[in-house]
């Protein structure tokens, strides 16, 4: 028997009282499924732009496993819309220094992990992100704060869900390696750690996608996007003017090499907030030190 945590149930409970038909009982999950359609395109959009989100739309619309999870009376409905929710509260936490913004991320993690135990992997995976974007980023003391009480407190609650919860519930060891989840363990006879590490890489898309062809296509759209943001090709939402520069120099002293005095006699720069171009041109107007007129 397999244990799951209590919010989902609590929800249905909650809509028995508009009725009793399988319409009622399912609208949780749809409307779970349908708020992540909107907060991953919002999480995306604000993250990598507008493109790159509608591409994510679109997967997640069209996946079998996200159309299943939206219609089926199980937690996997509710569950994407809390960890989609937390990826843009997480985003918007950041990108406003909103302390708002990172309890909304703590409030909608604490749901995740009431509603299904798989958002363990969620917990582990976001929390390391925040931990490196926040020395990264040297995020205020009060944002820092929250995210660490955020942390406090679902461990807390992990905790409590496992030995008061979990433990006495679900059979671990032989029986659990035996039954129909053993295909989700380590066989270490008849495979290695890397296989293993494979076949849960693969097993995952194809579950997504629904197709073993079509998911190891997806694979390789994956890593290709993957090995795109760590080198820094992505574009950044967070200035109007990101789609004219590099993150790096717009983030660091934006055309402050260009604002210097000129080493040119009679000319200076040119750089007009309104200009889809940075140029020099010859002008006796210059202003004094021959900084631009419009930056200084």
């Amino acid at each position: 028997m397999l244990t799951h945590p209590p919010l989902f149930i609590l929800v249905l409970h909650g809509m028995l009282f508009l009725g009793r038909t399988e319409l009622v009982l399912r609208l949780p999950s749809v409307v779970g499924g349908t708020a992540a359609l909107w907060l991953t395109f919002a999480w995306i959009r604000r993250s990598l732009g507008t493109t790159p989100a509608l591409a994510g739309l679109g997967f997640i619309a069209l996946s079998p496993s996200a159309i299943s999870a939206s219609t089926e009376i199980r937690q996997c409905g509710l569950l994407l819309c809390f960890i989609c929710g937390a990826l843009y509260a997480t985003e918007r936490a950041f990108g406003e220094r909103s302390t708002r913004w990172a309890i909304v991320q703590g409030l909608c993690l604490v749901g995740a992990l009431l509603t299904h135990y798989t958002a363990i992997v969620v917990l582990v995976s976001l929390g390391s992100y925040v931990l490196l974007r926040s020395i990264l980023d040297a995020v205020p003391r009060r944002i820092l704060f929250t995210f660490c009480m955020s942390q406090l407190v679902l461990a807390t609650l992990l905790g409590w869900l496992y030995f008061g919860h979990v433990r006495p519930s679900i059979p671990f060891g032989s029986a659990a390696r035996t039954g129909y989840l053993r295909q989700y363990y380590y066989a270490e006879a008849r495979e290695t750690p890397l296989g293993f590490a494979w076949r849960a890489f693969s097993g995952t898309f194809s579950y997504a996608v629904g197709s073993r062809r079509l998911a190891f296509l997806f694979m390789l759209v994956f890593l290709a996007g993957l090995a795109a943001m760590l080198a820094g090709r992505t574009k950044h939402q967070g200035s109007p003017r990101s789609w004219l520069y590099p993150r790096s120099l717009w983030d660091s002293r934006p055309l402050s090499f260009l604002c210097s005095p000129s080493p040119v006699p009679g000319t200076r720069p040119i750089c007009c907030p309104s200009s889809r171009r940075v140029f020099r041109r010859r002008s006796p107007l210059r202003s004094a030190g021959g900084h631009c007129c419009c930056c200084s």
